[in-house]
């Protein structure tokens, strides 16, 4: 790679090494015309080995205090656009009216960028991919510092490295640690070698690495070490365990006497892949918990999966000092993606659960303690097929919020009462009423339920860190003809405390997830490439859009990031 300061002597290959058969995790976006054209070749391999998730169907906060509203009857709402779209390629920079805040983002799509509103500049910095980077911002002085790992040729064979980099305040690569092999690396005629899993303690200061590395066709080793982040010596990883995947189900005899040609699922069915391994780390810092799905691809139906999980108790540098197996955690939906501490000593996941015939699922949180011991199951009031998005976790009050973005259904889960509350809202309304004030009255310590080194991407929900407001992007639930996604129905604003309907924010583009930005002075609704706000085929690039978080005006738009991943902000 060569630096715009010069060579430094590193770089990040852009190549999967996740482990997980499959590319973005949680749920599957449609692929708009370039995607398929791009993915046409890999789709049988996808098929096979690619974790069947659950599916959003079809598609894939202001500093003020909001008062409950006056209900009003329903109407075509009077939507604030900031801008009128056009089905020609946005510009590379829209500015909006007012003033812009100061202060710079930084996103993450095939490199890491840094976006200035003020200037309305774009700097390229270090190439990485997504499931290879924990990035968090540095604990001293500006930038960043990332957990990566590289393919890189050793002794003439290609191994997967663990190297701790900083990062400047424009993305460039500032300093590097010693490198820790941690095996082979993926070959593209060969199974995955390696699973890796990342978490970062909230201070930014100590990691946990999980691998998954494979032993057979059908077995893996689990391994962790603690890593610190100030003093980066090389860990030494311990052994967790070794799992077996499930056995592989009998050849079906062939009917017409014939033996049947051979196929991709006959070269594969012989060979488990590992989903994850996934790791959280406590709030304390004092435990992580980390599980895994090893999985066997088939022909039609579920795929055969094992899921593994421990309790992993952490030393003063997050290295293992303990570990127990955790059957209750294991016993998790095969499917299941978000999970979190949702307070300081309980842990939470919210899954879909499906009933005795897979017909249908209804989703619930199930919580542990500290000690992995089973905490209580708060289910959801609407049973059904539902896609709810990643959630929102608020610790400190220790409530989760839920939301279908398709439906525009929002759930707020009660962690304290073991009780969840429910409002849906009309697709044509601006304002509506909400249920008793709740949620807590602690500022919000908000988190997302998705793994740092492979973010989900989908966040619908963003958050005021004040908790004063809400804000949710939404999706018409059918689709035009010959559209590339569902429509985007803009972004909804609620009071947290009543989830009143309180605004409505017309889009600019096709609005998929959105985040809280520059010091919470900006709203960052991120699109993906290809579709127009109606869900049409446009030659749109992936967008950034701010909004003013109060009145939801379009502060500045960065129009032209690229077709091949959309905007993820760089959070932490």
């Amino acid at each position: 790679m060569t630096e715009r300061r010069g060579d430094q002597g590193f770089s990040v290959a852009p190549s999967r090494v996740d482990g997980s058969g499959g590319g973005w995790r949680g749920p599957r976006r449609r692929l708009t015309t370039w995607m398929v054209l791009a993915a046409a070749a890999a789709v049988i391999v996808v098929a096979v080995l690619g974790p069947r998730l659950q599916q959003r169907p079809n598609l894939d906060l202001s500093f003020l205090a909001t008062p409950t509203p006056t209900p009003r009857p329903s109407a075509t709402p009077t939507l604030r656009p900031g801008a009128t779209p056009r089905a020609t390629p946005l510009p590379a920079l829209t500015r909006g009216d007012g003033p812009v805040p100061p202060g710079t983002i930084a996103i993450l799509t095939e490199r890491v960028q840094i976006l200035d509103p003020t200037v309305g500049t774009v700097l390229d910095g270090l190439p990485l991919t997504i499931g290879q980077a924990a990035i968090v911002r540095a604990t001293e002085g500006t930038g960043w510092t990332c957990v990566c790992l590289t393919n890189e040729v050793i002794d003439r064979s290609y191994s997967l490295l663990l190297r701790i980099v900083d990062l400047d305040e424009n993305g460039e690569q500032s300093g590097i640690a010693d490198p820790l092999v941690l095996g082979p690396a993926d070959t593209p005629d060969g199974p995955a070698s390696i699973g890796t899993g990342i978490d970062v303690t909230d201070d930014a200061m100590r990691a946990i690495v999980v691998l998954a590395t494979r032993q057979t066709d059908d077995a893996f080793l689990f391994s962790a070490a603690g890593l610190s982040l100030v003093e980066r010596p090389l860990p030494s990883f311990r052994e967790i365990a070794r799992a077996a995947g499930p056995p592989e189900p009998p050849t079906p005899r062939p009917t017409t006497g014939l033996s049947p040609e051979p196929g991709a699922l006959d070269l594969l069915s012989s060979l488990v892949y590992v989903d994850g391994p996934y790791v959280r780390i406590a709030p304390d810092g004092s435990v992580a918990f980390a599980w895994a799905r090893l999985r066997r691809p088939a022909a039609e139906g579920p795929e055969p999966t094992t899921t593994v999980a421990w309790r992993i108790a952490l030393g003063p540098d997050a290295s293992p000092t303990d570990i127990v197996e955790l059957p209750e955690l294991a016993a998790m939906a095969p499917d299941c993606d978000y999970a979190g501490f949702v307070t300081a000593d309980r842990f939470g996941w919210l899954c879909p659960i499906p009933d005795a015939t897979e017909s249908w699922n209804a989703w619930a949180l199930q919580l542990f303690d500290l000690d992995g011991g089973d905490a209580g199951r708060i289910a959801a009031p609407e049973a059904g097929s539902g896609y709810l998005g990643e959630p929102l976790m608020d610790r400190a009050n220790g409530a989760v919020y839920a939301w279908d973005p398709t439906r525009l259904v929002l759930l707020r889960f009660d962690v304290a009462r073991m009780s969840v509350e429910q409002v849906k809202f009309d697709p044509a309304a601006e304002v509506s009423t909400g249920v008793a004030p709740g949620g807590g009255t602690n500022r919000p310590d908000w988190h997302d339920a998705g793994s740092i080194n492979y973010p989900f991407g989908y966040g619908e929900i963003a958050a005021a860190a004040d908790g004063s407001r809400m804000y949710l992007v939404g999706f018409r639930e059918d689709m035009v003809p010959d559209a590339q996604a569902q429509a985007s129905l803009g972004i909804f604003v609620v009071d947290r405390a009543t989830l009143a309907l309180v605004d409505r924010w017309a889009p600019t583009a096709n609005y998929q997830m959105l985040s809280m930005v520059l010091d919470d002075r900006a709203v960052a609704a991120s699109s993906f490439a290809g579709a127009a706000p109606d869900g049409r085929s446009v030659p749109w690039e992936s967008s950034l859009t701010l909004h003013d978080p109060a009145d939801g005006r379009v502060v500045v738009q960065f129009g032209r990031l690229g077709f091949n991943v959309p905007p993820i902000v760089i959070e932490r």
